[in-house]
């Protein structure tokens, strides 16, 4: 079985596959300020799928969330599909914003209540 790099104490950690743990820990490797809320974020979003798409049609603007922190092309324009889909890009551009103050942007933030 694969291992998790760093003690968490997270209601899902008991219920991740070896991909999952794989990629939780490509995001513990980054060593990162905000990596708690990362990794809570990209479970809520994508459920820690890097390649997760998320169709938004009824939207006024038709737009797709994408990758790990499942970040709009529309919203996010600046923000490539291959830094999206791709994990420490998306999580390096993710953890700045939360640096920023801006992590509230993600309905997950909000429903997790994770605050910076």
């Amino acid at each position: 079985s694969v291992a998790i790099r760093r003690e968490y104490n997270f209601s899902f950690i008991e219920k991740l596959s070896p991909d999952q743990i794989e990629v939780m820990n490509q995001i513990i490797d980054l060593n990162l300020e905000h990596e708690r809320e990362l990794i809570q974020l990209s479970f809520c979003e994508s459920s820690l799928s890097p390649n997760e798409i998320g169709i938004n049609k009824s939207a006024q603007h038709y737009s797709e969330d994408r990758g790990l922190f499942q970040i709009n092309d529309y919203f996010h324009p600046e923000v490539s599909d291959e830094c999206a889909f791709d994990i420490e890009c998306s999580a390096r551009w993710t953890n700045k914003m939360i640096e920023d103050g801006n992590g509230n942007q993600w309905t997950c933030w909000n429903k997790l209540k994770l605050f910076n």
